[in-house]
């Protein structure tokens, strides 16, 4: 399993959230010559001093999974 951690800014608005962890696992699945559902995505966005976890942060397979 690959587990890969965005760390930045909000994403605004949420469809880029799903655009981004699509194309970001099924290149990563293609070079490192695994299946997207060996991928894992973890986006951590800054909110204002600290760093926060959103609902919606975690997806696997190209898919977050609050849309599971």
């Amino acid at each position: 399993m690959a587990l890969i951690t965005i760390e930045g800014p909000q994403i605004r608005p949420p469809e880029y959230r799903k655009e981004l962890v699509r194309e970001i696992t099924e290149l990563a699945a293609q070079h490192w010559g695994i299946g997207i559902e060996e991928v894992v995505v973890l986006i951590k966005e800054q909110g204002g001093a600290h760093m926060r976890e959103s609902a919606g942060s975690l997806a696997r397979g190209g898919v977050l999974l609050s849309d599971e």
